[in-house]
């Protein structure tokens, strides 16, 4: 049972449970914000109403001898008024400001800021492991520990689980999990989705409008969760000042108590996670105080790291980094645990992007010997641990593993919990810019793996307020790059969640991102442009913020792919004679064919300039991803084309594509998910490669046999054209349903990136569900 039903139930009060969490009070943190006419309006007795409210007000830290406002005195009247209460108070004292400094502390109910949850929607079903964990949480020897020693000994309970006992928890989600696509599915197509996601719009609407308003609070204390107003903070342009708007925010008691509460369970299932991730590394023998690897070794790959993530993502300052080292080696004190964690982690992810000197058992090693050090001091220093979650989240895509995703939303609640405080406390600027750098690139790295793997971004309104706000003046280019990179990653995820997950799919829809993409790309600022980056004079780049552009260039392509993907799909449908919803005009396909296919052959110009170097890795993800995507892309153009029987821009396409397959290849030998996406695509680009073959060659020859007919003329000729003509119809016939075929396969990839579909039709393993809904077989472990 929640929190809030605890409380209920202890009070006699259980029967306004329904009525309260209808009502959007459907935590015990937002009762304590709750008022004398809420109660009123929902149908409170008065007695239950003085009960919670008495409740409410020990939570809050006032003495029980200390009377409410409102309540009477033992001798006193019923019906006379409260003595204490100002004159202008109502006789029975009914009125809102019931606790002590309640009129000061409190101005607005919180609960009125949130969209009411859709209550005809199936629940998502818990994981296993969340199951099993509740399941321990009845033994009251577990229940009166603290949250990490929970999460530590639910970890080493799962870890030493049966296996049997394991697959049947597994199981059991995992039949939950697929109960619960097909009733979404199904639910998708009520018109009490339809209802729900209209007033959902309306509310951010209105909400929108509450915030232009001047007595409005300031937007990081909105807490809209919806993307399309996040990335919409993002779009502004990136000019310079001085000012910052987050200098005057000051978080309110309530909302930094459920703020704790989420980084806290965050933090428990990142732990948890943790304890599933070395279950991979049980074997290896991790480094330690009394067994330190070599010096030169550790500055080479964390120097490795800074270089390899450039500017697009921010883990380190490399006077930062070098301090950490020097601190270990020779410092006067022993370093503590934390220090070690954070050195291991960011060398490990350093042994990636320069393997060619540090080898893979060295780079497991390093990573084991991080997670050890932080597994044991989780509490101790959230700054740090806040990077500690950034770095094991990108040593996990580095990887690709699905904890990359859990360790960055805990990351997210820690600085949501702690850095309003942050700024509020009048910290140095030096700290502050250090926090919000980190945030900056877990709000990135969201978005990210949001659209990129297929899930809904938990990018909330107050992260962008927060970390994508105008520049100072003079800001250092790594700044610079990591915001651009971040919003544009925002934008991403906003199209990703309304058109490929959430399927909202209009010809208004697209129109409206594609200005937030324009936006975005008219307000880079000047030296980002890519006619700066031919500038070798350009003092502000060097060779690492260079190749940095390129990334974040890449990234704005790809959105505008993501962007007009589904219309692809749309003109495939509609050449296969099905129903389709989407209201898009036939010239409007055409159009965003064009767009699409220029925006995936600059993906394929730009990789190319990108280079497997000593500190490139093969295993980016940025680059495999896009490479896949716009091959994929590219070579559904081209059979479209062909399909169409255009002439002009089938050999570009397959060229391009080419390109972006010997990307792949090159990458394959040592990143699995390369060689699986190489592996679906390169079969489709030769079928096509070759149809285009031999439909040049078919026509080549038509010409070359109508010339020899005209000349010659009789009878015998006549009859011979006629076969001609009758295999070149049959030709023709064959070239056009391998196309098909072809297309169709294409078409099913740009829907499902990861191939299920084609495997499971193909007679492959069918997905296994897991508890977020998505797939296990993302060939992400």
């Amino acid at each position: 049972m929640s929190q809030l039903g605890d409380v209920l139930a202890r009070l006699g009060l259980e029967q306004y449970l329904p009525v309260l969490v209808a009502n959007g009070f459907n935590t015990w943190p937002s009762v304590l914000d709750i008022t004398e006419a809420d109660f009123e309006n929902l149908g409170f007795k008065l007695g239950h109403r003085r009960l919670l409210q008495r409740e409410i007000a020990s939570a809050r830290g006032y003495p029980l001898n200390q009377r409410l406002r409102g309540e009477k005195s033992p001798g006193q009247s019923p019906n006379a008024p409260d003595s204490s209460a100002p004159e202008s108070s109502q006789p029975t004292g009914m009125r809102d400001g019931f606790y002590p400094g309640d009129n000061e502390r409190r101005t607005k109910r919180k609960y009125k800021r949130h969209p009411k949850a859709d209550k005809e929607a199936p629940k998502r079903p818990k994981t296993a492991y969340v199951n099993f964990a509740d399941h321990l949480r009845t033994d009251p020897s577990i229940a009166s520990l603290g949250f990490v020693d929970i999460a530590r000994e639910v970890g080493r309970r799962w870890q030493n689980l049966d296996p049997e006992d394991k697959q049947s928890w597994e199981r059991e989600a995992a039949q939950a999990v697929e109960e619960y696509d097909i009733q979404m599915e199904a639910y998708k197509r009520t018109d009490a989705y339809k209802h729900h996601q209209k007033y959902l719009q309306d509310f951010k609407k209105t909400e929108a409008s509450k915030a232009q308003q001047p007595d409005c609070p300031k937007p990081s204390a909105v807490p809209s969760r919806r993307m399309s107003e996040a990335s919409s903070v993002a779009s502004p342009s990136n000019g310079n000042t001085s000012e910052s708007p987050l200098t005057s925010h000051k978080p309110s008691a309530s909302s930094r108590s459920s703020e704790s509460e989420d980084c806290q369970d965050a933090l428990v299932m990142a732990m948890c996670e943790l304890h599933e991730v070395r279950k991979d590394y049980a074997n290896v023998k991790p480094y330690g105080p009394e067994n330190m690897p070599s010096e030169d070794m550790i500055r080479h790959s964390t120097t490795a790291l800074i270089q390899g993530t450039g500017s697009v993502l921010h883990l380190w300052a490399q006077d930062d980094m070098t301090a950490l080292v020097d601190r270990v080696y020779h410092g006067e004190e022993e370093p503590d645990s934390l220090t070690l964690a954070e050195m291991f982690v960011s060398a490990a992810i350093g042994a990636h992007y320069d393997s060619n000197y540090i080898m893979e058992d060295t780079r497991r090693t390093l990573y084991t010997s991080g997670t050890i050090q932080f597994h044991e001091v989780a509490e101790d220093d959230y700054l740090r641990v806040m990077r500690i979650l950034a770095c094991l989240s990108f040593f996990s895509i580095l990887e690709k593993h699905l904890s990359a995703r859990q360790f960055a939303i805990a990351g997210l609640q820690v600085a949501r919990w702690k850095y309003p405080q942050l700024v509020a406390s009048f910290t140095t600027h030096s700290e502050v810019h250090k926090w919000m750098r980190i945030y900056r690139t877990l709000v990135f790295v969201d978005c990210w793996l949001s659209y990129t793997l297929g899930f809904t971004s938990s990018i909330q309104l107050e992260d962008v307020n927060f970390t994508c706000g105008p520049l100072e003046n003079e800001s250092p280019m790594e700044d610079v790059i990591n915001l651009q990179a971040t919003q544009v990653a925002l934008v991403a995820a906003e199209i990703s969640d309304n058109l490929v997950i959430g399927g909202r799919i209009s010809s208004t829809t697209v129109a409206y991102l594609a200005e937030k993409l324009d936006r975005w790309h008219q307000n880079l600022p000047d030296c980002m442009h890519m006619a700066a980056l031919s500038n070798e004079d350009a003092p502000m780049l060097n060779f690492f913020h260079r190749r940095a552009v390129l990334m974040v260039h890449v990234l704005y392509l790809g959105a505008i792919t993501l962007l007009y993907r589904e219309p692809l799909l749309l003109a495939e449908k509609r050449r296969q004679s099905l129903p389709s919803p989407v209201p898009v005009a036939q010239q409007g396909v055409l159009e965003y064919q064009q767009r699409c296919s220029m925006a995936a052959q600059q993906i394929a110009r730009i990789l190319g300039l990108i280079s497997f170097d000593g500190v490139m890795t093969f295993r980016c993800w940025l680059t495999v991803y896009w490479a896949y995507t716009a091959a994929t892309i590219l070579l559904f153009m081209a059979a479209q084309k062909m399909l169409d029987r255009m002439i002009d821009g089938i050999d570009d396409d397959l060229l391009y594509a080419q390109a972006c397959l010997e990307k792949l290849s090159a990458a394959s030998p040592r990143e699995h998910v390369a060689a699986k996406f190489a592996s679906l695509v390169q079969p489709l680009y030769d079928g096509l490669l070759f149809l285009r073959q031999s439909k040049l060659q078919d026509d080549e020859d038509v010409h070359r046999s109508a010339y020899s007919y005209a000349c010659s003329g009789d009878e015998a000729s006549n009859e011979l054209k006629a076969q001609t003509l009758a295999q070149q119809e049959t030709n023709e016939q064959v070239y056009y349903q391998q196309t098909v075929g072809i297309a169709e396969k294409l078409a099913g990839l740009l829907k499902d990136p990861f191939g299920r579909t084609i495997n499971a039709s193909e007679g492959g393993r069918p997905d296994i569900p897991t508890s977020d809904a998505s797939t296990s077989v993302f060939w992400w472990r």
